[in-house]
């Protein structure tokens, strides 16, 4: 039997699927020869033709080299099947809904092993279309690259201290802030990373997060060597101890004479990085020339001087964008497991069930029992204000 005499029991058993391939290939190996040649006598060796086992080795190999050409890349490795599924020789059996089930089992959550709490149905407050949306006097931003598929998509994050929103857009920037809607419509102080679409939206206050602003610091001191940047590290750090301590005292700022204060050895701290890093002389090109990262590090603190310093003023202001950091970390957890989300549906999903989740777990709720309505068809959203 040579390769040709096998190709129409292979090639059909191939368009019927896996199960007809390993039925086909077993009768197939079943039916080869063995012994002596067939229809070749002794002679036939005696004048070097193949003997019985050679035969079998070339059928074989002729069977194993038609199926790894005619076989799907993904399942061109031989006699074993390499895409998804079961393997060959896996007979497999999927576990289909049906109408009329075998038994019904009936899962009754217990009792929290930990605290002890009855998971049972909770009230909650509801809100309408905007739960998860900040209406507080400050709120944090964020936004984070993933994928949906092979292209890339930005996770964006705004939150309070009660309020956790997500979405998914395939825009970074301003684009994708009017189109979620949130940004637009916030009337309070955002606290941000000082990216520029933030900062466009004049309707509401701007802070912006210092702890960034010491990674950029601790750079210029350390790489460039610049002492300008460790005399500002101290003038934000001590500005932190100053006001964490006023608001353990219940106060709602700090002195004006105190803000003064700082703010005269912070313009000092930028004046000593100015000298530092002086403006590149005109290249007689078009545009600006190139000024590095410490120069435009002193350029941005003075702009945003006001939204950098608006901790020392208010001690409702957070020092960092920690909430918004944190909001968002577990949603990196995530795409570090599953890689990316399939579907665009499906990355909106994660997100509103996300934010959910986070609010409930802000706002003090059973989470478990939240789900459970929800499951249940009465979804119950959380408190915003």
């Amino acid at each position: 039997m040579d390769a040709e005499s096998i190709r129409a029991p292979v090639l059909r058993a191939y368009q019927e699927g896996p199960e007809a391939v390993v039925s086909c290939v077993g009768t197939l190996l079943s039916e080869r020869p063995h012994g002596a040649s067939h229809g070749a006598g002794s002679g036939e060796r005696a004048l070097g033709g193949p003997s019985g086992n050679d035969q079998s080795q070339q059928w074989e190999a002729a069977l194993l080299g038609w199926t790894r050409r005619q076989a799907p890349p993904e399942q061109s490795t031989g006699a074993q099947w390499t895409g998804v599924g079961g393997q060959l020789g896996h007979a497999g059996q999927t576990a289909w809904l049906v109408a009329t089930p075998d038994a019904v089992e009936v899962q009754t959550p217990a009792p929290c092993g930990g605290c002890g709490r009855l998971l049972q149905p909770v009230s909650l407050g509801r809100s309408g279309d905007q739960a998860g949306r900040p209406q507080r006097p400050g709120g944090a931003l964020r936004r984070d690259g993933g994928h949906i598929r092979d292209t890339l998509a930005w996770l964006h994050v705004a939150s309070t201290p009660r309020l956790t929103f997500y979405a998914v857009h395939p825009k970074r920037g301003r684009v994708a802030m009017d189109a979620l809607d949130v940004l637009p419509r916030f009337r309070g102080r955002t606290m941000h990373d000082g990216l520029t679409s933030y900062g466009q939206y004049a309707q509401c206050a701007h802070a912006q997060c210092n702890a960034h602003h010491l990674r950029e610091l601790t750079f210029v001191e350390e790489q460039l060597g610049q002492g300008w940047a460790a005399t500002l590290k101290a003038v934000l750090g001590e500005g932190k101890q100053v006001v964490d301590a006023a608001r353990a005292r219940g106060e709602a700022g700090l002195p004006e004479e105190v803000r003064q204060e700082f703010a005269r050895r912070y313009d000092a701290a930028l004046e000593e990085g100015a000298r530092a890093n002086p403006p590149a002389p005109p290249t007689g090109t078009r545009g600006r020339p190139t000024r590095g990262k410490a120069g435009n590090l002193v350029d941005r603190l003075r702009a945003h001087k006001e939204a950098t310093l608006a901790f020392l003023s208010d001690t409702t202001i957070p020092f960092d964008n920690n909430q918004a950091e944190r909001d968002i970390r577990m949603t990196r957890v995530r795409e570090k497991i599953s890689g990316c989300f399939r579907t665009p549906t499906g990355g909106a999903r994660f997100c509103r069930i996300r934010g959910d989740i986070s609010t409930l777990r802000q706002q003090g709720q059973p989470i478990f029992a939240a789900l459970g309505q929800a499951l249940a068809g009465d979804l119950l959203l959380p408190l915003t204000c």
